[in-house]
């Protein structure tokens, strides 16, 4: 490898201060491209976030059930599964919208796999069956 032969018009600090420039430079133009590319992706990630809400609108999450719960059963977290996208004109007005709401508590009747679960299906919490 050959090594680098300064002129006799540059002082040794001079090449010193040409590269003390170029590291700055593209420290600079990295600094640069960072921050307009993650404002680039900032932006993205608005877009999107705005579009699926346009999406979403007139959706709701809604609680289901995984398997059949039995009468007089205590309900269970993996009984139940939450749609996210529910379509809120056919959802029933009672509807759970948070499977949270629904541990614990105990079943009043058989519901069965696939069905959406209401607060009808369920004791309240301080009520026994």
């Amino acid at each position: 490898m050959s090594q680098l032969k300064i002129p006799s018009t540059l002082t040794q600090r001079d090449v010193l201060f040409a590269a003390a420039g170029a590291a700055i430079a593209s420290i600079a133009v990295g600094g640069w491209y960072e921050f307009h590319s993650t404002g680039y992706s900032l932006v993205c990630q608005e877009l999107q976030w705005r579009l699926r809400t346009l999406e979403m609108a007139g959706k709701v999450p809604t609680v289901y059930a995984t398997k059949d719960i039995p009468l007089n059963t205590i309900v269970t977290y993996d009984a139940m599964r939450t749609v996210h996208n529910y379509d809120e004109a056919h959802l029933p007005a009672n509807a759970i919208g948070d499977p949270w709401i629904a541990v614990g508590r105990t079943a009043r009747r058989t519901i069965r796999k696939g069905e959406l679960l209401d607060f009808s299906d369920v004791f309240p919490r301080d009520e026994l069956p």
